[in-house]
């Protein structure tokens, strides 16, 4: 069994994160992306080396934010 080389890379990454947030809510509309892009902003400025994801089901809206 080959076992792809990204697969390593991407776990030898995911262990090396220490914390998760998380900005969920059961409406749409909330301005659930706009919280989670200037929170992870104001952490990087802090110099925390932060990642985002924005896992919305009907269509993520991060490029249309950061416009």
């Amino acid at each position: 069994m080959t076992i792809d080389p990204i697969d390593q890379i991407v776990e030898k990454r995911l262990k090396s994160i220490n914390r998760v947030v998380s900005f969920a809510s059961g409406k749409g509309g909330v301005g659930k992306t706009t919280v989670s892009l200037v929170s992870s902003l104001l952490m990087s400025k802090l110099g925390f080396n932060v990642g985002l994801l924005d896992l919305d089901v009907y269509g993520f809206s991060i490029p249309s934010i950061i416009k």
